[in-house]
């Protein structure tokens, strides 16, 4: 099914919100002692929303490997068909890699909820924001958008 997808879907589509049979395929494939080599496939021979969800695969199961190999999709100027909720559209392949503002997810505990990095990231926002003296150059910490890079669409899969 992810070899030949042709949209990127998140978890919940279409009015009624039911679940995307693309992400429960890729549910599938998470929980197989083999994901790791499946993911490495899919991303071979897969169709471009397939290789997305490789990537989101690869960035649980092989974290050194996704980062050698997501370079390629971070900096291309395809889009790809992507559906959340009810909502279908295009959008370009290098912001579902990398938001401008994104959730940043901690490789050694990708495990948390969504729920719980947004809930970490809102708070080290609000602490940066009422900090007094910012260093010159200071950033503020993760946002709020999902991406695939920083973690956002994997942890947002939630495969149990």
């Amino acid at each position: 099914m992810l070899l030949a997808a042709n949209q990127f879907e998140d978890k919940a589509i279409g009015y009624s919100a039911a679940p995307s049979k693309l992400v429960e395929a890729y549910c599938i494939i998470r929980r197989e002692s083999a994901a790791d080599k499946a993911f490495k496939d899919l991303l071979e021979h897969a169709t471009l929303p397939g290789q997305l969800y490789a990537l989101c695969g690869l960035f649980l199961t092989d974290p050194s490997y996704f980062r050698r190999v997501v370079d390629e999709y971070r900096h291309t100027d395809r889009e790809v068909w992507i559906q959340s909720g009810c909502i279908i559209t295009t959008m370009p392949v290098s912001r579902l890699i990398e938001a401008s503002n994104p959730i940043v997810v901690d490789f050694a505990d990708p495990d948390r909820s969504l729920n719980d990095w947004i809930t970490l990231n809102s708070k080290l926002y609000t602490e940066w924001s009422h900090k007094k003296k910012k260093a010159k150059g200071e950033r503020p910490p993760p946002g709020y958008e999902r991406d695939i890079f920083n973690g956002g669409y994997p942890v947002s899969f939630e495969c149990k």
